[in-house]
C-alpha cells in the first residue's frame, strides 16, 4: 500500500468499496485508519470482486494472478493492472475471459511488452488494453520530469534518494483489492 495504492483506496472510497490490502510492509493500524483492512493474500482473493496491482515485478510478485488466484476470486471478478506487466499470466487471464471467472480486465501494462498483435486476449471484448500510457497526461510528464530532476539532485548532494529500485521497501510486493459492497 504505497502511494499508487493509497491514491486508488481514495478513490474507490466514495463508491462504497470495502477497501482490502496485502503489504508485507504496511502498518496495520495506519491503514486501518483509512479504513482499508490488511488481510492474508488467500482472504484477499476469495474476497475481492475488483483486484488492482501496484506492486514491482520481483520473483516474488511475477504471475501474482494466475489460474490459482483468479480461481479463488469470486465468479465474475475483474482484474485491472497499470504495476507492471509479468505480475498477470497472460494466459490464465485470456482462459477466464473466456470461461466467465473473470468478467473483464484493464490492463496498461504487458509481459511481454509491447503486446504480441497476434496474442488471443486481443480479440475479446471485455479486456480494455491500453499501450502502457496510463499514467499520461500533461501534468503527469511535467511531474515525472520534476520529480527526475529532483532525484537527480538528491543523488549529486549525497542525500537520501526518494525512490530506491532495489531497496526492500521497493520490492515489498504489495498490492491492494477492493471489493464492491
Amino acid at each position: 500500500m504505497g502511494k499508487i495504492g493509497l491514491a486508488v483506496a481514495e478513490r474507490m472510497r466514495p463508491f462504497g468499496f470495502t477497501l482490502l490490502a496485502h503489504d508485507p510492509f504496511a502498518e496495520t493500524e495506519k491503514l486501518a485508519e483509512l479504513g482499508i483492512q490488511l488481510v492474508a493474500p488467500e482472504e484477499l482473493w476469495q474476497r475481492s470482486n475488483l483486484v488492482t496491482l501496484h506492486a514491482p515485478a520481483t520473483p516474488e510478485t511475477t504471475k501474482l494472478v494466475n489460474a490459482r488466484t483468479i480461481a479463488a476470486m469470486p465468479r465474475g471478478a475483474y482484474v485491472v493492472n497499470t504495476a507492471r506487466g509479468a505480475l498477470v499470466d497472460l494466459d490464465a487471464v485470456v482462459d477466464a475471459l473466456r470461461t466467465g471467472q473473470l468478467s473483464g480486465v484493464g490492463l496498461d501494462v504487458f509481459d511481454p511488452e509491447p503486446l504480441p498483435e497476434a496474442h488471443p486476449i486481443r480479440g475479446l471484448d471485455r479486456a480494455i488494453l491500453t499501450p502502457h500510457a496510463a499514467f499520461y497526461s500533461e501534468r503527469s510528464m511535467q511531474n515525472l520530469q520534476r520529480l527526475a530532476v529532483e532525484e537527480a539532485e538528491r543523488a549529486a548532494q549525497g542525500d537520501a534518494l526518494r525512490c530506491l529500485v532495489n531497496s526492500p521497501e521497493a520490492i515489498s510486493g504489495d498490492f491492494s483489492m477492493t471489493k464492491g459492497i
